[in-house]
């Protein structure tokens, strides 16, 4: 099976566990805050156990754990189309996706960190990949950033180192 879909049956199998068996209604209200993050972070546990048996040990890679905030060396990935949406972070590893580019072509190359969505608490549909800037000759300034990037809109492979 090729990397692409064993990512992608992760992205469903995992935000369907989420959605499923760990959120709860209500998660911001103030009686079910404390318990809504109980479950995100017992959910934490098995969500890195189904990215190693799903994706690492099927593709036969080592690598960082999932949720690591670390980017995979050997899981590289590209938007399909020409060119697409992108979100930036301002600073290195930072929490704001302000930064002034907002598009970005298919010549950029990312590694794979992590499905991302704005809401940790509520329904999840891991609609982004958060991924580390590896490659982009029109903006080897933003090289190292992470980027949030549509999950529609991606094709993983396996580096060839």
């Amino acid at each position: 099976m090729k990397i692409d879909d064993l990512i992608n049956k992760f992205r469903v199998a995992s935000r369907e566990l989420f959605n499923n068996y760990f959120r709860i209604e209500n998660p911001w209200s103030k009686e079910n805050q404390e318990e809504a993050w109980y479950r995100q972070n017992r959910y934490l546990e098995v969500e890195k156990i189904l990215w190693q048996q799903l994706v690492l040990d099927m593709a036969e890679i080592d690598g960082p754990g999932y949720e690591s905030n670390e980017a995979h060396p050997k899981i590289r990935l590209k938007i399909k189309s020409d060119i697409g949406p992108i979100m930036l972070n301002r600073e290195f590893h930072s929490g704001y996706w302000d930064y002034p580019i907002k598009e970005v072509t298919n010549k950029a190359v990312f590694s794979f960190v992590c499905f991302f969505d704005f809401d940790n608490l509520s329904i999840r549909d891991n609609q982004y990949v958060r991924a580390k800037l590896i490659e982009w000759p029109a903006h080897p300034e933003a090289i190292g950033k992470h980027a949030l990037l549509d999950a529609n809109n991606v094709v993983y492979s396996l580096s060839e180192g």
